[in-house]
């Protein structure tokens, strides 16, 4: 059976994306580069997800073809704004529902269940940690779109459906210290 990391990079691959360019996150991320590995499509190492993303879309920007850019939640999202700048996305979003824990084997489960921790020290290695958390607790969400500039610079129809969307208020976890961590990965200037 297909997994949902191996269904991703199929996508990116039809596409025209050939190389992910990032810093990884937890284990669904390494799902991603294993499955990008396994389509052909190179993992480049970058510093940062700041330059993981202008690598992107140079890459992009160059060669005509969607570019690609792997990041952790949080404050590596954030970080990738400078390089998604030509890109914009206006939006308002609300809780509706109960809250539910995502099962094992769905999308939402494979999206919210992370108990590793990736990050790039300031010599440009890369760190890894166990962290742990209880369940995540999602709750139904809608999301209302006002502008949404980011996918037709890619060549990427919107989906026709409604996106998949999700709400949490927050999550506590422990994470323990982090150790160098060896991958074989393209290191980016």
């Amino acid at each position: 059976m297909r997994s949902v990391a191996d269904a991703i990079v199929q996508h990116l691959a039809a596409a025209g994306v050939t190389t992910i360019f990032g810093v990884p996150g937890g284990g669904s991320n390494l799902d991603l580069i294993a499955a990008a590995g396994r389509a052909r499509l190179r993992f480049v190492l970058t510093a940062t997800e700041t330059a993981g993303a202008i690598a992107a879309i140079a890459q992009a920007e160059i060669s005509g073809r969607p570019g690609a850019c792997l990041t952790t939640l949080g404050p590596g999202v954030a970080s990738v704004v400078n390089g998604i700048a030509c890109a914009s996305l206006e939006m308002q979003y609300r809780p509706f529902g109960q809250p539910f824990e995502p099962h094992p084997g769905t999308l939402e489960h494979w999206l919210t269940e992370r108990y590793s921790l990736f990050a790039a020290r300031p010599d440009g290695r890369l760190a890894y940690g166990e962290i742990d958390h209880r369940p995540w607790r999602l709750q139904p969400a809608v999301a209302d779109f006002s502008v949404n500039t980011m996918l037709a610079p890619l060549g990427i129809l919107e989906p026709s459906g409604p996106p998949l969307v999700h709400f949490s208020h927050s999550i506590d976890a422990v994470a323990w210290r982090l150790q160098p961590l060896s991958i074989q990965a393209e290191p980016c200037g």
